[in-house]
């Protein structure tokens, strides 16, 4: 929570500083609310709006996004790994299940697909017989 109120005072010093710095830099040339305006599509484009690569190319997703997934992203593992500390037996046996269905799935799958392959050799070795006329047993 300090963190979040350390960044937001952060945030707030930065904006004034860059409304400062342009200040400073114009002069008294265009009006606080112009400058105000020009300062807040600046932090609008540099936070919320997607980046162009490192490389030039490529899109990069919103500073903004970034940095809220960095922030959380340790929040949300943790809960993650919680959760699954606290339900573990559960999934064990879902994992139980989903490992012997899969196997048992992939064992008759296999097991057709061989006697397809012995069966599709057996008609095509009938249909030649029939071609060339060759009988077996002296037919």
């Amino acid at each position: 929570m300090t963190s979040e109120k350390t960044e937001v005072a952060t945030q707030r010093s930065f904006e004034e500083n860059m409304m400062d710095r342009i200040r400073k830099d114009i002069g008294e040339l265009m009006p606080d609310d112009a400058l105000q305006k020009i300062v807040e599509r600046g932090m609008n484009d540099a936070f919320f709006k997607e980046r162009t690569g490192s490389d030039g190319y490529g899109k990069r997703e919103p500073l903004f996004t970034e940095t809220l997934r960095d922030l959380t992203d340790v929040r949300v593992r943790a809960a993650v790994e919680e959760w699954m500390k606290s339900h573990a037996d559960e999934i064990a046996k879902q994992v139980e299940t989903i490992f012997v269905e899969g196997f048992m799935n992939r064992v008759v799958a296999n097991m057709d697909g061989r006697f397809a392959q012995i069966h599709d050799m057996m008609i095509e070795k009938i249909a030649e017989t029939f071609r060339t006329g060759q009988y077996p047993f002296g037919l």
